[in-house]
C-alpha cells in the first residue's frame, strides 16, 4: 500500500512540477494501473510469505526422527517422512505413494507418545548402522532417530531384522493416520 501511494504521489508531483495538468482520464488510467500493481504486489508478498512459512516448517532444528525409502528399478515407494521434537511433521512423497508432493502436519501428543513407543519397542539403538549385502536394485529404508541415547542412523537394504521391518510398518501406519496439509 505504501508503495502504490508513493507511485501516485510521485506522478502527482511530476505533473505539478512540469507545469502541465493531468487529465481526468489519464488520472483514472493511472489510478487503475496502481490498483493492478497493488494486486500484483500483494500476490508476490503472499507467495513470498508462503515460501518463507514453508521453509520454517521444513527446517526445524530439533529433528526427532526421519524415515526415508529410496528408489529401485521397479515400483518401490519413495518418500521422506520427518517428525520434529515440537510435533511438526513433514512428508514428501516422490513416487509410488498415495500422497505425492510436500505435506506438513502438527502431531497430537498421543501421536508423539506413539513414536516413543515404536522406537523403544523396536530396541532401535540395538540395530547395526547398516544392513546391506551390496545387491543391486534393492531400495533402502533409512531411519535416523534423535532419542534419549543420542542420534542413531540405520540404513537397511538387505537382511533386515524383523523388529526393524515391524518398526517401519508402524511408522508408515502413523504417517497414514496423520492429517496432512499439502503445500505444493
Amino acid at each position: 500500500m505504501k508503495f502504490s501511494s508513493g507511485i501516485l504521489l510521485f506522478i502527482f508531483l511530476l505533473s505539478c512540477n512540469s507545469g502541465s495538468k493531468i487529465s481526468k482520464e489519464d488520472y483514472d488510467d493511472l489510478k487503475q494501473q496502481i490498483v493492478v500493481l497493488n494486486k500484483q504486489i500483494e500476490t508476490l508478498e503472499n507467495e513470498l510469505k508462503v515460501k518463507y512459512d514453508i521453509r520454517d516448517l521444513l527446517e526445524h532444528d530439533s529433528l526427532l526422527f526421519s524415515f526415508r525409502r529410496t528408489a529401485c528399478l521397479g515400483n518401490c515407494p519413495i518418500f521422506n517422512f520427518k517428525v520434529y521434537q515440537d510435533g511438526w511433521a513433514s512428508y514428501e512423497g516422490k513416487s509410488y505413494v498415495d500422497m505425492l508432493g510436500i505435506y506438513t502436519a502438527n502431531l497430537t501428543q498421543e501421536q508423539m507418545n506413539k513414536i516413543e513407543v515404536i522406537f523403544r519397542e523396536a530396541h532401535f539403538y540395538a540395530f547395526r548402522d547398516e544392513y546391506n549385502d551390496n545387491r543391486l536394485d534393492i531400495p533402502s529404508m533409512i531411519v535416523e532417530y534423535h532419542g534419549p541415547q543420542g542420534i542413531k542412523k540405520v540404513n537397511a537394504r538387505t537382511e533386515i531384522p524383523h523388529a526393524f521391518r515391524t518398526m517401519a510398518v508402524a511408522l508408515e501406519e502413523l504417517a497414514d493416520e496423520i492429517k496432512w496439509y499439502p503445500i505444493q
